[in-house]
């Protein structure tokens, strides 16, 4: 007998995974719409109807429907709808065995289109609330991304590994997500350089640390916003802020809305 192991294969399928994190069904008027500026996860849309557009790179693009879109991580764009709009959508984070995003280094959107059924299968099984379901559709949605990242001739994502530092950095920055965190308490914590760590950091993640930071402690309170029914002074107070009228002005400059606002609003 005959035996051929991969063990690089074994290693990917075992440490690639995707998290889901926010995610809707959502029918909107000309209110849809907003900018999003280097968002600390992938979108994907499944457009069903209507005339949703967004605009990135002075280009204005249609969104049609029965069509999958991806915008990676860290894609900034405006969009709106000129009269209405039906859509999934999810936001998604693709890790590889470093735990890095897997798509970082994709500066374009993709797109792939889909039959009706399709559509209707997927809405229903994001209705359906029982696990086996849930599976089925995390199924789907890697077979969308995938099937999407395979029509892209130049897309190939390439082995990569963080350096020492920068790993702990981004390993520190998750487990204490905090605004008050900076490059010099991650650099004291780790016993290295700042301009080093600063550096490095840049190079192999793509963005000043300071600005990683907000990114991601923004995008937490938007979660914590519409997941949870706490107050907005005790969000304000877990992420750091010195009082809820600052963590409102910070939100509002990332979401041009207050927090209340942006609650009211996508609670609806």
């Amino acid at each position: 007998m005959l035996i051929q192991t991969n063990h690089i294969v074994s290693d990917l399928c075992s440490n690639v995974y995707c998290e889901v994190g926010d995610s809707g069904y959502a029918r909107a008027g000309t209110e849809w719409g907003g900018v999003s500026s280097s968002p600390p996860y992938a979108r994907l849309y499944f457009f069903i109807e209507g005339d949703p557009y967004f605009k990135a790179g002075g280009k204005t693009l249609m969104f049609k429907k029965n069509h999958a879109y991806f915008l990676p991580s860290g894609f900034s764009f405006s969009y709106g709808c000129k009269s209405h709009m039906s859509q999934l959508y999810f936001h998604l984070n693709f890790y590889d065995m470093s735990g890095a995003e897997l798509f970082r280094s994709e500066t374009d959107w993709m797109y792939l289109a889909l039959s009706v059924e399709k559509m209707k299968e997927l809405l229903l099984l994001y209705q359906e609330e029982n696990q086996l379901n849930a599976l089925m559709l995390k199924q789907e949605i890697l077979w969308c991304v995938l099937a999407m990242a395979q029509q892209r001739a130049d897309f190939m994502p390439k082995p990569f590994l963080y350096s020492k530092y920068v790993k702990a950095a981004l390993t520190l920055i998750k487990q204490n997500l905090s605004i008050q965190l900076n490059s010099s308490r991650l650099a004291e914590q780790l016993f290295v350089s700042k301009s080093t760590l600063e550096r490095d950091f840049r190079r192999e993640v793509g963005s000043p640390i300071g600005k990683y930071i907000n990114s991601l402690v923004l995008f937490h309170a938007e979660r914590l916003l519409l997941k949870t029914d706490l107050p907005i002074s005790q969000i304000s107070e877990i992420l750091g802020f010195c009082d809820q009228f600052y963590f409102s002005r910070r939100f509002k400059v990332k979401f041009l809305q207050s927090p209340q606002r942006y609650r009211n609003q996508k609670l609806k």
